[in-house]
């Protein structure tokens, strides 16, 4: 009987060798083999030295036999591997030898990381630096690795299903995508919403409104479509994140929670609290909060709801960086760590970040997606960027008022442009295409508005 800390299967190595030596020629079940297994997937030493040199005779379009192999690793080891091309009847089950390879390789390393996490939980030193080691750890096993169907799938064994899924889509409104609460950006974004393993990334200048448009998202998220939601914030404490929910709900200014309330307040107050506290919304304050700690807690999370309708990182620049060469790329390990999150959780994450200063330099201030600061990674990973612009931010005295734009400036599944919203005493309201007309048209702003229409398209 295998040890438990020596996860092997000594017979399905030996007959995935065989095997490959029955099967001799580049056949396309050889090439599925040898992308699926590395050598280091074996227990034993010879064996990783004999499918070393498989693939290397295959890697070179050369036949693998016995004879062949025993040129390649040496006439010494004729009898164990005479005795293996002996006993293996045939090839039909190499996929199934594959995959007991793969899970037992998985199974060891899970065990190794396990004895490391204990050796580092046991040591001496501080224990949340030890328990984010540990966390570090578990976040390195790659736990689809141990399956060996991993391939290319043909189109016509997915149509049948596809069609499936188009007609749940058409039956149930709530297989399309999620919508923000925000009328008019939910109409430039269409149709496909936001996809579920989606990352999207909010920036702005400081004072412009990204964290009030992040909760007034997650509000929408938490109390109308009825999911739960998370938001890390890394800059406020807990109160001032609810304070800043209830102020959207309610339409209460903060200041106002600081004095006494009359009874119209007071009433409203207490709509929105009953109206959260019977939500699955959770907020996170921890500072410094690294990749792998954020990470855990929202894998706790959809342990105990499945999927989470929305994940909020208030905001990027204020997480530790990733161990790399430089911060930026650090940064980048992080981005391109929460879209992996996204996928793996089926969990759309909506990461906040900063704008660095260069937008200030500029003439026209509106920002653009290649202003973020610390990281060019962004564009890459991110499924959509959003960026906010208020001119009342440079012009207190402006014509246009709190008038925000909303700026999609890259989306990978849809056209770009620009919808509205009004800042009012701290926090974000629909506001009319009319208003909007008559605003810019009193700054002098050009606009290219249609009667109707709440957003702006640009180009694809």
């Amino acid at each position: 009987m295998n040890s438990a800390w020596e996860s092997f299967n000594l017979q399905a190595e030996q007959s995935l060798l065989g095997a490959l030596m029955i099967l001799g020629g580049n056949t396309a079940t050889a090439d599925r083999v040898f992308s699926t297994l590395k050598s280091t997937d074996f227990y034993r030493s010879d064996h990783r030295e004999y499918f070393s040199g498989a693939q290397r005779l295959h890697q070179r379009k050369q036949p693998t036999d016995l004879l062949t192999l025993l040129e390649e690793v040496g006439q010494n080891h004729f009898n164990y591997l005479g005795t293996i091309a002996k006993e293996t009847p045939s090839a039909a089950n190499i996929h199934g030898y594959a995959q007991i390879i793969k899970e037992k390789a998985l199974e060891r390393n899970t065990m190794s990381k396990l004895q490391e996490a204990i050796a580092v939980i046991t040591d001496n030193g501080d224990t949340s630096e030890k328990l984010e080691t540990i966390l570090s750890l578990m976040n390195t096993i790659d736990v689809n690795s141990a399956n060996a169907n991993n391939e290319p799938i043909a189109i016509r064994d997915m149509a049948a299903d596809w069609l499936n899924l188009l007609e749940e889509r058409i039956n149930n409104p709530n297989m399309a995508g999620m919508t923000t609460g925000i009328p008019a950006l939910d109409a430039l974004l269409g149709a496909r919403g936001i996809n579920i393993t989606d990352l999207i990334v909010l920036g702005s200048r400081p004072k412009v409104g990204k964290t009030q448009f992040a909760i007034r998202w997650a509000s929408h998220v938490g109390l109308v479509l009825k999911k739960p939601v998370v938001i890390f914030s890394m800059e406020m404490a807990k109160e001032q994140v609810l304070e800043r929910y209830i102020s959207q709900d309610a339409r209460l200014d903060t200041d106002s929670f600081y004095r006494p309330l009359p009874e119209s307040d007071y009433a409203k107050l207490g709509n929105s609290l009953s109206g959260f506290t019977n939500a699955d919304m959770y907020i996170d304050d921890r500072t410094n909060l690294s990749l792998s700690k954020l990470r855990y807690s929202c894998r706790k999370l959809v342990a105990k709801h499945g999927r989470l309708g929305l994940i909020v990182v208030d905001y990027l620049t204020l997480m530790p960086p990733e161990k790399a060469d430089r911060t930026d790329l650090g940064y980048g390990l992080i981005t391109k760590g929460l879209k992996n999150m996204a996928k793996d959780l089926k969990s759309p994450v909506l990461l906040v970040a900063q704008l660095n200063r260069s937008v200030d330099a500029r003439s026209d201030k509106r920002p653009r997606k290649s202003d973020f600061r610390e990281t060019g990674q962004i564009e890459q990973d991110a499924d959509r960027i959003i960026l906010l612009y208020r001119e009342q931010t440079y012009n207190y005295d402006s014509p246009l008022g709190g008038l925000t734009e909303v700026i999609l400036d890259a989306n990978r599944h849809g056209p770009i442009g620009t919808s509205y919203l009004d800042m009012v005493s701290g926090w974000l309201i629909d506001i009319e295409q009319a208003e909007i007309i008559s605003r810019q048209q009193r700054s002098g702003a050009e606009t290219t508005a249609k009667e109707g229409v709440k957003c702006f398209r640009g180009k694809h």
